[in-house]
């Protein structure tokens, strides 16, 4: 009997994760400065980088986050349809997606603690060693002098220590090593976290992000809580609709009638919203480092959800995308031209660059009307599809049109498309943009065959949480520790931001250099 043909993998969403992962990383590695406004966030321009909500306008920086949530959305067919496939039972698959759901807030609240800039890593020491440095550093010796020097830098090295307590934590291994050695591993991890949180909190934190000096369940990264409250609602939302797209876009009118309530303000729809705390348990008054009892905002806040209007047309990709991978993996014999495959990467990317460059300029009625006729274009490009792989491009490109077409008819209302606050139009122009690089990257490694042009955006797609981790709390901590950061500071003075940028660009480059080293070899950093 003849072998069943491969499943396909869907590359094309770990080199959009990838993408996502590395370009979020960048953005907080330009240096603040003169660089041109279009070099961060629309509602922070130079040179004072101070807070306008009433900008309107999206830059690259802008995109990186909603394609990340974009690509999470997408995964979550995948994900779950593979459990049910196993055997799992559908209260088995919603209590795990609970558990989840608690072990990435833990890992949020686990690498928030350990941050440099939590621990105040760019300032001196302990306050308890300023005597030991004061005298270390009055001596002449050069030795003696280097010592200080590393004291200074202890910080780093918790901040290392705590990327390797995580990994191990967290890490899912390569099948050749054993059970016991796993557990070994991180049972160890484990009571070294607990050492080093209980030795952390006794000296206290220097820059504590909350007046509580100790470990505390509030302090988090925000972006992973997001990340965990949309991954809890967002996978309920496809398990109860998986079989009816109707029902799922339904919710995105449940949640627009809400965010608009919220907007209204002072009524009860606000009220729950904004509400974090269990009345009766709040009125007794409980000790601070108890409040967690009471308060339930370090599990998340309903304002978190407001990114569900990505997540939900996600989804929706997810199971096209799933349909095809569940299909003969053998070869098909392509019906569009080499030539018309490369028209089509250049219109996807196209999109991306005119919208960008069309609202940053407030060109607001050319820009609308040059994404329509771009879309036209697309509906000629993508007509006639004669193989499965080709029907799935087609597909894609009608739901990122219709998203598109949405998120230009929204751009005028709430004042212009904004990052901060979040507007409407925002989410569903950023959705189509996702799925544009999504068939773009789709094209390249699925039609084109040039996968290993995109294989450094594969391997870090397939290992985000390693890349989110891998700047603040392993790279960065290394150089620190080694002092090449003084070096490259010396080498890339302030007063020359674009490279600063450069700088920049060549760290993003190393961390994904080192997350790709360890996807290679089957290390993974799952939540």
């Amino acid at each position: 009997m003849n072998a069943l043909p491969p499943q396909r993998r869907a590359y094309a969403l770990d080199a959009l994760r990838g993408f996502a992962i590395l370009t979020m990383l960048l953005s907080g590695l330009i240096p603040w400065g003169p660089l041109p406004g279009w070099m961060y966030h629309a509602q922070v321009p130079p040179p004072d980088h101070v807070f306008n909500p009433d900008i309107p306008g999206i830059t690259w920086v802008d995109l990186v986050f909603p394609f990340f949530i974009f690509s999470m959305g997408v995964a979550f067919p995948f994900a779950l349809t593979r459990r049910l496939q196993k055997g799992e039972t559908k209260t088995g698959l919603i209590l795990s997606i609970f558990k989840r759901f608690i072990m990435l807030v833990f890992f949020a609240i686990v690498l928030e603690h350990f941050r440099p800039f939590v621990l105040g890593a760019r300032d001196a020491g302990l306050p308890e060693w300023g005597w030991l440095q004061a005298s270390l550093e009055d001596n002449g010796s050069l030795f003696i002098r280097i010592i200080a020097a590393f004291l200074e830098k202890w910080k780093w090295g918790v901040s290392l220590l705590g990327a390797v307590i995580i990994f191990f934590l967290w890490c899912r291994f390569p099948k050749n090593i054993s059970r016991r050695t796993i557990l070994t591993c991180k049972i160890s991890a484990f009571i070294v976290l607990i050492l080093a949180l209980i030795g952390l909190s006794l000296h206290g934190y220097p820059q504590p992000v909350i007046d509580m000096e100790v470990f505390t369940p509030f302090r988090s990264g925000i972006i992973l809580m997001v990340l965990a409250s949309l991954q809890l609602v967002g996978s309920l939302i496809w398990f109860f609709t998986r079989e009816n797209y109707l029902a799922r876009l339904s919710w995105l009118g449940i949640f627009l009638g809400a965010r608009l309530s919220v907007m209204a303000n002072d009524n009860w729809v606000s009220t729950v919203w904004n509400h974090t705390e269990i009345p009766f348990l709040a009125d007794l008054n409980l000790p601070d480092w108890f409040a967690w009892v009471s308060d339930f905002a370090w599990l998340g806040r309903m304002e978190y959800l407001k990114y569900i209007f990505i997540i939900i047309p996600g989804t929706i990709v997810g199971d096209m995308l799933l349909r095809w991978m569940q299909k003969s993996g053998e070869k098909e014999k392509p019906s569009w031209s080499t030539k018309r495959v490369c028209s089509q990467i250049i219109l996807m990317i196209a999109f991306i660059v005119v919208a960008l460059t069309g609202y940053y300029a407030r060109w607001t009625v050319a820009t609308p009307i040059a994404l329509f006729l771009m879309s036209g274009a697309g509906w000629f490009l993508f007509a006639n599809p004669q193989n499965s792989t080709e029907r799935l491009l087609r597909n894609l490109f009608k739901w990122a049109t219709y998203w598109l077409i949405l998120g230009a008819i929204l751009e005028p209302f709430e004042g212009g498309i904004k990052k901060d606050p979040n507007t409407f139009s925002y989410y569903f122009m950023t959705t189509a943009l996702a799925i544009h690089l999504l068939i773009a990257f789709t094209l390249i490694i699925d039609v084109l065959k040039k996968q290993r042009w995109l294989q450094l955006l594969i391997d870090n797609g397939q290992n985000p949480m390693l890349a989110y981790m891998g700047s603040g709390n392993i790279l960065q901590p290394i150089l620190q520790i080694t002092f090449l950061w003084e070096f490259f500071e010396w080498v890339v003075p302030e007063q020359y931001p674009w490279l600063g940028a450069l700088r920049g660009f060549v760290y993003t480059f190393l961390i994904a250099l080192i997350v790709q080293f360890f996807t290679r070899r089957k290390y993974f950093l799952r939540t």
